[in-house]
Parts: C-alpha cells; sequence; structure tokens
C-alpha cells in the first residue's frame, strides 16, 4: 500500500503542477508538502484530503478483511 505522501506526490506530477504552487493552494510551506512528499512528516488525514482538494481529488477509505489462513 502507498503511504499518504506518495499518493500527493504521483497526483501532483500527474498533473504536472509545481510543489510550491500545490503548497500555496493549501495554505501550507512548500517545505511541508516536501516533508509529506518524502515521508520525513506523515499528514494528517485532513491535510491529506485538503491537499487532495488542490487536484480536484476526495479520498476514500476501502476495508478489507484480513486474508483467511487455512490450516
Amino acid at each position: 500500500m502507498d503511504d499518504l505522501g506518495e499518493i500527493l506526490r504521483r497526483e501532483r506530477e500527474w498533473r504536472l503542477l509545481p510543489q510550491g504552487m500545490v503548497a500555496r493552494r493549501c495554505g501550507m510551506p512548500q517545505q511541508q508538502l516536501s516533508r509529506y512528499e518524502t515521508g520525513a512528516a506523515a499528514p494528517s488525514w485532513r491535510t491529506f484530503a485538503r491537499v487532495l482538494a488542490v487536484f480536484d481529488v476526495q479520498p476514500r477509505v476501502v476495508l478489507d478483511s484480513p486474508a483467511s489462513t487455512s490450516p
């Protein structure tokens, strides 16, 4: 599973948006967005959703049951 920062980086790069522009649009310093994208810091769920909103994307959570093991 991808971590939240990797998802943010991938979405930003796919849209060819500079990090500074995305950071300004969601109201954070560019250095903070960089820290999320590199995994140096983890965004809260609220911050993650705020950055995704810049891309016009909403997060969705899918819960899976753990795989059952047979004896």
